[in-house]
């Protein structure tokens, strides 16, 4: 079979161990989020990040308050 993975121990196995059979046994898989660029979550209009966190803040506290998504 082409695509049984190595076996032995030591210098015979390191088909096993470093291959993708040995990636999948010692790794475990992460979701990886970014966020867009183009979405707009900076300050705009000349606007200071202080005063963009407070404006921001409070409209989403003002959402909370409404029940808006």
């Amino acid at each position: 079979m082409l695509t049984a993975p190595m076996g032995g121990m030591k210098s015979s196995g390191l088909g096993r161990r470093h291959g993708s059979e040995g990636l999948l046994k010692f790794t475990e898989a992460q979701t990886m989020a970014s966020q867009a660029s183009w979405l707009g979550f900076e300050p705009i209009l000349g606007m200071t990040y202080d005063k963009y966190v407070d404006t921001l803040t409070s409209l989403l506290k003002t959402m909370k308050r409404f029940h808006l998504k």
